[in-house]
């Protein structure tokens, strides 16, 4: 299944995890089920599945697996609705299911939404602050998508301050780490929209 979904081959994901209807309250189901639906183009199915998904973690005390799963719902809201007020909302939430934490990729998936949910509302210092936030945790703690993100994040910020040549060279280079395919699927696309 996971195979599946990393390769981007949604409705075979989808059948899959179907066929495997023994752990619909596997963590793991859930959140390879939220992102077939997604890649499939089921928006409202994609976060009913991660709403589950967080309040099962929520339940079961894993605050930053919930906080991951909120995080990821704003993602998709604001992506796909502009719902600022949601967003905002998902986004409070997982910030304080992580505030005092040690970091963890919940920290990095929480900064790469923050910046663009603050680049969207037009706060370009803390879309900065955040997008850089967003690529040091991504870095270190290995989370590609917010490398990605807070990377086209960081380069509209410049060049909406000005730094034209900066901003696109930033945009170039996403643009040829996306063209190799090592970076997933839902990434790349939601990405490609960013860059075009």
């Amino acid at each position: 299944m996971r195979d599946a979904v990393d390769a981007g081959n949604w409705q075979v994901a989808l059948d899959l995890l179907a066929a495997d209807d023994d752990r619909p309250t596997d963590p793991e189901h859930l959140e390879l089920l939220a992102r077939a639906h997604y890649g499939n183009g089921d928006f409202e199915a994609d976060v009913a599945a991660f709403e589950r998904l967080h309040t099962l973690l929520v339940g079961a005390g894993d605050d930053t697996g919930a906080a991951m799963a909120a995080a990821m719902i704003a993602m998709y809201l604001m992506m796909d609705t502009g719902l600022m007020a949601p967003v905002r909302g998902w986004l409070a939430r997982a910030d304080r299911l992580i505030a005092d934490r040690p970091d963890s990729p919940a920290h990095a998936i929480v900064a790469m939404t923050r910046a663009y949910e603050r680049f969207m509302c037009g706060d370009m210092a803390a879309a900065g602050t955040q997008s850089a936030l967003a690529i040091e945790f991504g870095e270190r703690l290995d989370v590609q998508p917010a490398v990605v993100i807070g990377s086209v994040c960081a380069a509209r910020v410049a060049i909406i301050e000005g730094n034209l040549e900066s901003g696109l060279a930033q945009l170039d280079e996403v643009g040829a780490w996306l063209m190799s395919g090592t970076v997933d699927p839902l990434t790349t696309g939601m990405m490609y929209c960013e860059l075009i």
